[in-house]
């Protein structure tokens, strides 16, 4: 760069370097001012009725039509991530068995919502949003649809604020109403629809949810 760029107003304005008038300010910091540490705090105990699963905690990982999933170490907000590789396959159907299992245990009966943490992603085939399906046991699959929009920094609908949540909080979260499950072991099914429906987290809940950031750990 050629261009004069020091202690100027306008672009074009000095004909030298200037050095900036430098000033020190002195004060009495404390020593223990001088370099702080973060303090961090710990999770709360989770709290009966709800589950939290990492994604590459599952139990079980069903390949077929030439997709398997596979472990992506620390994408995402906490443990790593599973993606159903390779990249830009069609979409499939819960009858084509790609899907991921966990099993889990629930001690605390009642109605259950299942909310997925999941990589922010855009629909590039212009459709009403990347689709990923849910279910539990045999039951049928819920398909879920992440709806996002694409903006710049405006929020003007519910599409586009979504967006913007999840790029400030770099996850996307989907949530289904499992109905009522009762005590004992179930297993939990993701199933690959779309492509890059990339998975972080899966969290069951039978009791109000408390929000916190980085959710239930």
């Amino acid at each position: 760069m050629a261009q004069v760029h020091m202690s100027y107003v306008i672009w074009n304005d000095p004909t030298k370097q200037t050095m900036p008038a430098i000033v020190r300010v002195g004060a009495d910091t404390p020593d223990a001012r001088r370099r702080p540490r973060p303090v961090f705090v710990p999770s709360p105990a989770l709290q009966a009725g709800i589950i939290a699963v990492e994604a590459p905690a599952f139990s079980r990982a069903r390949d077929g039509l030439g997709l398997r999933w596979t472990t992506v170490p620390h994408l995402g907000r906490t443990a790593g991530a599973m993606i159903a590789m390779p990249q830009g396959r069609p979409a499939t159907r819960a009858e084509d068995g790609v899907c991921l299992e966990y099993d889990v245990t629930v001690r605390t009966a009642g109605p259950a919502t299942l909310t997925l943490y999941l990589a922010p992603t855009l629909d590039t085939l212009g459709r009403d949003g990347s689709r990923i399906g849910v279910s539990i046991d045999g039951g049928s699959v819920r398909v879920l649809s992440a709806g996002l929009q694409p903006t710049g920094g405006e929020t003007d609908n519910p599409a586009k604020a979504r967006w913007a949540e999840a790029v400030r909080d770099n996850v996307m979260r989907l949530s289904a109403d499992l109905g009522s499950v009762a005590t004992g072991r179930h297993v939990l099914k993701i199933w690959r629809i779309d492509d890059n429906m990339i998975l972080q987290k899966l969290v069951l809940a039978t009791v109000p949810m408390p929000q916190t950031y980085l959710g239930p750990a």
